[in-house]
């Protein structure tokens, strides 16, 4: 096995059409894949903003006091 310097200085100096061409090969799958990720994440964002102010809007909506007549129950129990 080559040390990791000798491995370094290969892929550092041995720039020429053949490895360019690999390089940009391998390249551009991850270039497409890296877009597509952003795409999914920006979505699970909106989609989790939505939820949450949906969320927030259903809780607003159970805590307004609502308008007209109000009932009142009390129970009372006894103990013999």
């Amino acid at each position: 096995m080559e040390p990791l310097e000798e491995k370094e200085m290969q892929v550092a100096y041995d720039v020429n059409p053949r490895t360019t061409e690999i390089l940009h090969h391998l390249l551009e799958p991850n270039r497409v894949r890296d877009r597509d990720d952003y795409l999914v994440i920006e979505d699970l964002k909106q989609k989790a903003s939505e939820y949450k102010s949906e969320r927030i809007s259903r809780k607003q909506s159970c805590i307004c006091p609502q308008k007209g007549p109000k009932l009142i129950l009390v129970v009372r129990t006894r103990t013999f």
